[in-house]
């Protein structure tokens, strides 16, 4: 049985497990808080991080985590700050992905957004994979959740294509 874990990066990012049966599980990204002043207020805890992929992909399973490939913007969107630690957290878990030993595939935004007919509209991401998946609607109810969502579309997305 296939299994594909979405990640959808970033702090406020999330982590989908799905399998042929349907959603197993989803979760916010660990952060931990920085101490300070600094600009960048958070990053990703790679110890929380692995367990949280150990508690979605069991020993001996085969799993392929199908993460949104990111790209800073220097001068255009973005402050120095927040392009570090985006950078930063595809790193980290671009690091956690290989100790877990899970498969992983990058995908453009442009790419698997364009199988939902998707622009930049987060309200539609999350109404996708509700519409998708009612059954973890519960875990899709806030607006704030549309990083939840999102992960949940990268899964399908490798569901639909790679399976």
């Amino acid at each position: 049985m296939a299994v594909f874990i979405g990640i959808d990066l970033g702090l406020d990012g999330a982590i989908a497990r799905l399998e042929h049966r349907g959603v197993a599980d989803i979760e916010d990204m660990p952060t931990f808080a920085h101490s300070g002043k600094g600009m960048v207020k958070r990053s990703v805890a790679p110890v929380e991080l692995l367990a949280a992929l150990r508690r979605m992909v069991q020993p001996g399973e085969k799993a392929t985590a199908i993460v949104e490939e990111v790209h800073t913007f220097p001068g255009r969107v973005n402050s120095p700050q927040s392009n570090g630690s985006l950078m930063e957290t595809k790193g980290c878990v671009r690091a956690v992905l290989a100790l877990a030993g899970i498969e992983t595939v990058w995908v453009d935004p442009q790419a698997w957004k364009a199988m939902y007919g998707l622009g930049s509209s987060k309200d539609a991401s999350l109404a996708i994979a509700r519409s998708l998946y009612p059954d973890v609607q519960h875990l899709l109810k806030r607006q704030k959740d549309h990083n939840r969502g999102e992960a949940l579309l990268l899964a399908h997305w490798g569901l639909r294509k790679l399976a």
